[in-house]
């Protein structure tokens, strides 16, 4: 590169930089500033159903939840007596067997007292 070349390229950068440096003064002097002002909007006014849609589905969730809570509780009680019945019913049997071994005991004799044993209800 010459040193025209050189010296031409140092000019327009020069003149750029003023052009630029005008273009701002420019701006700040002529800057009209323009606000967008949109118009007043009236506050919206709730009223007592619009919560009613929010207020049914709430309803409708906890009645469900409700249900499935109250059915496993139910499930549970019927078990627990279940259980209990079953246990009344072997502790029932088991007395039962003590009973008629106690009275074949007292007669010495097993064979005596083989149809006096409870039976199995199993």
């Amino acid at each position: 590169m010459s040193g025209a070349e050189r010296g031409a390229k140092i000019n327009e950068i020069a003149d750029a930089i003023e052009d630029a440096r005008d273009a701002k003064a420019d701006a700040k002097k002529g800057a009209d500033v323009t606000v967008k002002v949109a118009p007043k909007r009236k506050p919206r006014r709730s009223t007592f159903g619009d919560s009613l849609p929010e207020l049914a589905f709430l309803w409708i969730a906890m009645s469900i939840i409700l249900k499935i809570t109250y059915k496993g509780r139910l499930q549970a009680e019927v078990k627990a007596a279940q259980a209990t019945e079953t246990a009344e019913a072997e502790s029932l049997k088991r007395q039962g067997w003590r009973r008629a071994w106690r009275r074949c005991r007292r007669r010495w004799s097993r064979t005596s007292c083989s149809t006096r044993w409870p039976r199995s209800t199993t």
